[in-house]
């Protein structure tokens, strides 16, 4: 390949989120356990193998999911992206470091569920999506009403038990 190929897409998301992060290249390489040079040949979607000459480069998903978990880059946006294998690899890596070892799965099917809850809001159009974000804001606001009034009555419930008039003569 004569011509310099645009960047892949997910590369360019990692370096655009990488940039808005602050974080060097060299650092997130540093983070991955990757070089930085090989960092530029996945973000940048190929490798120089002589003067003007190209060869396509694809990052392995699970080396693009640490990029992008380093990068700060969403499942979502790596699937938007084109790389639902490596989507499916940082879920995995964002599992496993935010659920402690014997800890319930039912916190990694709530974050799949509401990640495929995101992209179908994502999916509506915004007038339908803000109805629903504000039906979604007023059940929260009820079910927060809910908690605070059934605190209420356990708070009051347990005074009336604990002050009860002492019966000794």
């Amino acid at each position: 390949m004569s011509e310099r190929p645009p960047p892949p897409p997910e590369g360019a998301l990692i370096t655009a989120a990488l940039k808005a992060a602050g974080i060097s290249v060299r650092a997130a390489a540093r983070r991955v356990g990757i070089s930085d040079g090989r960092w530029g040949q996945i973000t940048r979607g190929y490798q120089n193998v002589s003067a003007g000459q190209y060869a396509p480069v694809r990052g392995p998903a699970l080396t693009v999911a640490k990029m992008a978990n380093v990068a700060g880059v969403t499942p979502q946006e790596l699937e938007e992206a084109g790389r639902a294998d490596a989507a499916e690899k940082l879920r995995e890596i964002q599992s496993a470091a935010v659920i402690p070892d014997g800890a319930s799965r039912l916190a990694v099917e709530i974050r799949k569920l509401q990640e495929q809850i995101d992209a179908l809001m994502a999916k509506l159009p915004p007038e339908r999506r803000e109805q629903l974000e504000r039906l979604l804001a007023e059940e929260e606001q009820e079910i927060q009403r809910m908690r605070q009034d059934r605190l209420r009555r356990l708070s009051e419930l347990f005074q009336i038990t604990t002050h009860e008039p002492d019966e000794s003569p």
